[in-house]
């Protein structure tokens, strides 16, 4: 057995994201069956103008908790294929800034985007 704390942290770590990988993806079932929720009732139901907009921001905070979960997410598998060379050279921490940066690029509705 190794007996070095540098190791033993690593091990650690390692042990840390491999059993935090497993969180999102439970949260993200949550979520989208929530979501799922809140657009049959918006199918179902007459909605006054206050009514639709309360909704409204019900699903955008729902959907802000999605992609958060999705960017965890990507986050988790990312660092899981590093290697220990990636990180310490600063590759690790450039490829997760990507991250911080996306931009959805609109499949169907474009003119939804247009200007904003």
């Amino acid at each position: 057995m190794v007996d070095n704390p540098i190791y033993e942290d690593l091990e650690n770590i390692g042990q840390k994201i491999r059993k935090r990988r497993n969180e999102p993806s439970r949260e993200l079932s949550k979520v989208d069956k929530e979501i799922s929720d809140i657009h049959h009732y918006i199918e179902f139901y007459s909605l006054s103008a206050s009514r639709g907009y309360k909704m409204a921001k019900i699903l955008k905070d729902c959907l802000i908790q999605r992609r958060a979960i999705k960017d965890e997410t990507e986050m988790l598998n990312r660092i899981s294929v590093m290697t220990v060379g990636h990180i310490g050279n600063g590759k690790g921490r450039r490829d997760l800034d990507k991250l911080n940066n996306k931009q959805y690029t609109p499949r169907i509705l474009t003119e939804l985007f247009e200007g904003d």
